[in-house]
């Protein structure tokens, strides 16, 4: 059974030493030959960048998220409080409402 030295493609399928050859191969040429090396970074490059760039934006986009559900709760939390404060307002004032209530259709 293969043991994955790099998760690469197509490299992950073979043993370690033989991985080690091709990297040491690949290596090798990239640094003997300019046109290879030209023609490897890109490729090399987007690779690296596509396995570094999918989980950083995973992650920022969780983030992204649990800062906005964060929000979400404090803003009804503090709805909530507002609605409890305004609602034991009224009860505690209650009384005195009724009585200026009735005093008002006394009036009239």
């Amino acid at each position: 059974m293969a043991f994955a030295f790099l998760p690469l493609p197509f490299l992950n399928s073979f043993s370690l030493p033989v991985q080690f050859l091709i990297l040491l191969g690949l290596a090798f040429c990239a640094y003997r030959y300019e046109t290879f090396r030209a023609i490897l970074m890109p490729i090399v490059g987007i690779y690296c960048l596509y396995k570094v760039t999918v989980p950083l934006v995973r992650w920022a986009f969780f983030v992204f998220k649990t800062i906005a559900w964060f929000g979400f709760y404090v803003n009804f939390f503090l709805l909530g409080i507002g609605y409890i404060f305004t609602g034991a307002m009224g009860i505690w004032n209650f009384p005195e409402l009724l009585q200026t209530f009735m005093d008002s259709l006394e009036g009239k």
